[in-house]
């Protein structure tokens, strides 16, 4: 991840993980990353280094409330795991409004044209409504 991270600096171009927790998640941003797409199993020492570097995260929550998901996780994980409820957490961990977040353009298994659905999730985890605006105005264009 070093490697990767540093080359793609060298270059003046940015670099992104996609990643949802654990050793992967951590290599990224011990690395440098510039953002992490997802996150969904971030723990708070993770969110405050990611604070700490200045490292923007894109949390896909409204990707992961959708019915063909969560009842694909219940089925296969008896109930035991569900993206819908780890997003939760983490969308709530680390003072969201104080950490660098942005919204992106991915249409995912929704239909392109709704991804504005993802503001209210970010303002259910604790931004106004302007900061929700501004993931994906000024946050994006950084």
């Amino acid at each position: 991840m070093d490697a990767i991270v540093d080359e793609t600096h060298r270059h003046k171009k940015k670099a992104a993980c996609h990643a949802f927790g654990g050793e992967g998640l951590r290599s990224c941003i011990s690395a440098g990353v510039d953002t992490v797409e997802h996150a969904i199993e971030l723990d708070e020492a993770t969110a405050d280094l990611m604070k700490k570097k200045g490292i923007y995260l894109e949390l896909t929550a409204y990707h992961y409330s959708l019915s063909d998901y969560t009842l694909r996780d219940a089925k296969a994980t008896g109930g035991k795991y569900s993206l819908q409820a780890l997003r939760e957490k983490s969308g709530r961990l680390g003072d969201i409004p104080r950490r660098k977040n942005f919204l992106c353009s991915g249409a995912g298994p929704f239909p392109h044209g709704v991804q504005a659905r993802e503001f209210a999730y970010l303002v259910k985890y604790g931004m106004t409504p302007a900061q929700a605006i501004q993931t994906a105005t000024t946050a994006a264009s950084e």
